[in-house]
């Protein structure tokens, strides 16, 4: 999003993906959002679906690592 300098609410409107949602997603709220979301938001930035599945994956290790520290 910070990318493509996009706010949460213009975001949802090219994705057709609901602002709850999103701000949600963004902030950490929901864990596991549904693949059709996902590929929504994808579309919309324009990136490939697997660039935000690996940015989640990369956060989710390094909160796994502070769990263990």
């Amino acid at each position: 999003m910070k990318d493509n300098g996009l706010t949460i609410y213009r975001l949802s409107k090219l994705s057709k993906v609901g602002y709850a949602t999103l701000y949600d997603i963004i902030f950490q709220r929901t864990n596991n959002p549904r693949i059709n979301t996902v590929s929504k938001i994808a579309t919309a930035l324009n990136e490939p679906i697997e660039r935000l599945v690996k940015k989640e994956d990369k956060h989710e290790k390094n909160h796994l690592e502070n769990q263990k520290i």
